[in-house]
C-alpha cells in the first residue's frame, strides 16, 4: 500500500472490516497513508474511527518533486 501511495502521488484509504461472523473473525487495520507513504491515521480497534486530514498541497508537492506524470503516452490508450 505504501508503494501505491508513492507510485500515484496520492491519498490511499484503506479500510478492513472489524468484528466476526459466522465463518470469520476480520483484522480491523485501516489506515490512511499521504503520497509519500506516511501514516496519516491508523485504527486497530473495533469499531473505531479513522479521522485523518488530508493535505491536498502534499499531493502537489510530490507530484512536482517526482512527475512521474509526464512520462504517459496517452496517445497509446
Amino acid at each position: 500500500m505504501i508503494s501505491r501511495a508513492v507510485e500515484n502521488h496520492v491519498y490511499v484509504v484503506a479500510v478492513n472490516r472489524s468484528g466476526t461472523d459466522v465463518k470469520n473473525i476480520f483484522a480491523r487495520h485501516s489506515l490512511i497513508k499521504d503520497p509519500w507513504g506516511a501514516i496519516v491515521s491508523e485504527a486497530g480497534d473495533e469499531n473505531e474511527l479513522l479521522p485523518g486530514t488530508l493535505d491536498y498541497k502534499k499531493v502537489s508537492k510530490a507530484r512536482n518533486k517526482i512527475p512521474v506524470f509526464e512520462d504517459r503516452r496517452p496517445d497509446y490508450y
